[in-house]
């Protein structure tokens, strides 16, 4: 029997980052009930995200099916090995069993997560939610990250930024000014893996910047894409355009210009040494990934360069001591990092060639996976301790420079 999910089954998505529509709800005889829900675009091409909350079910085994699956990640391979997130009721988010992948009647293929509920009230997610409210938390919990606002979205939201360490203004004598990172999150404010990451690094950093900050300074953009992380927009950019390729001009993303304005204030009132771009990977993959770009007039041997080798091998290092070798395989970490993708340095208006070649100084990306290593689904506190050891090495390294 199918039936109108409008009627008992309470279905939202109107909080803060919100997507999905629901299709039906089927009673199959004695087999699971069956949920669709479809994950929307929100203005860009592909629709990567959902995050909804469904009430009425009750203590029963259902299948939620993913209507649209093949729109957002392809073929059964791009599904396979995926779990989604939930949250039973009150309790914490975790990863869902693998889905069910099939071909219906006319070839279409099915998506279907097995769940076993134990409460009137759910909610389901591509991947671990990460709001503005879990940032203020991070920010709170550690007391010393100080915030800008630098600019405004396109959908006139605030664009923040953080700063911790050793300060100066612009106008200080160059002698006073201190070895300083800028880090740039949420350009796809979907890849909330990244966000989880970031989430760890500042923890990190604002408990630590008694001692092993002294001397630094630090500049968190958390999120550039704020209109599509309050809204659920987030897919890709329309025709390609993504906010990592609107860098420099003509600089087609207002909410790009704010952070690059911001960078100009940056580079004068610090020793910019390094920056440093947080975004997930396809939902398919499960490596994690540290990019490289660096300009082609800057030797490795020039005075306060980091040498790029040195930095992966460092933050490779850090991992395995932080959590279990099958945790977060280190090893594999290192196999992916070695190959530095060539394709990544594409365009002029990339942000890894942008800030490289405008401030003088090397530019990696941090390509943290949706799901986890091949051995282990990654958790919160996973992501938090990447975070944690991204902090160590960048802290050391930039003592050192």
């Amino acid at each position: 029997m199918q039936e109108d999910i409008t009627g008992d089954l309470g279905f939202r998505t109107d909080f803060a980052g919100g997507n999905g529509l629901a299709s039906f709800r089927l009673s199959l005889g004695d087999g699971p009930t069956i949920v669709e829900l479809s994950a929307l675009c929100r203005g860009g091409s592909v629709p990567l995200w959902f995050h909804t909350k469904i009430a009425g079910l009750g203590e029963e085994a259902i299948h939620l099916r993913i209507a649209n699956a093949a729109q957002m990640n392809g073929d059964a391979a791009g599904w396979a090995g995926n779990t989604i997130v939930v949250r039973d009721g009150d309790g914490g988010w975790v990863r869902s069993p693998l889905p069910i992948i099939e071909d219906d009647a006319a070839g279409v293929m099915r998506v279907a997560y097995p769940l076993r509920l134990r409460n009137q009230q759910f909610e389901v997610a591509s991947c671990f939610p990460y709001q503005h409210d879990e940032l203020l938390h991070a920010v709170r919990d550690t007391r010393h990250w100080e915030a800008a606002r630098i600019g405004r979205s396109a959908g006139g939201r605030v664009i923040e930024r953080y700063r911790l360490g050793s300060h100066t203004s612009p106008a200080s004598k160059e002698r006073d000014k201190h070895p300083s990172i800028y880090i740039v999150g949420g350009q796809c404010a979907g890849e909330t893996s990244a966000n989880w990451v970031l989430d760890g690094l500042m923890r990190s950093a604002g408990l630590d910047v008694g001692e092993s900050g002294r001397g630094l300074d630090w500049w968190v953009v958390p999120c550039v894409d704020v209109d599509g992380r309050d809204d659920g927009c987030y897919g890709r950019g329309l025709f390609g355009g993504d906010f990592d390729q609107a860098w420099g001009e003509p600089c087609s993303r207002t909410e790009v210009r704010a952070v690059m304005l911001d960078m100009e204030r940056w580079a004068h009132a610090s020793k910019p040494r390094l920056v440093i771009n947080l975004q997930g990977t396809s939902h398919a993959d499960r490596s994690t990934y540290l990019r490289h770009h660096q300009p082609a007039e800057m030797g490795s041997s020039d005075p306060g360069v980091i040498n790029a080798e040195i930095f992966m091998s460092e933050f490779a290092s850090r991992i395995k001591t932080l959590s279990p070798v099958q945790t977060l395989c280190p090893a594999r970490i290192v196999d992916q990092i070695g190959g530095l993708r060539p394709g990544f340095t594409d365009t002029p208006c990339s942000w890894p060639v942008w800030t490289s070649r405008q401030f003088g100084v090397p530019a990696f990306t941090v390509a943290v996976s949706m799901q986890g290593s091949p051995d282990h689904d990654f958790g919160i506190e996973d992501y938090q301790r990447i975070g944690h050891g991204l902090y160590g090495v960048i802290s050391s390294m930039l003592r050192l420079h």
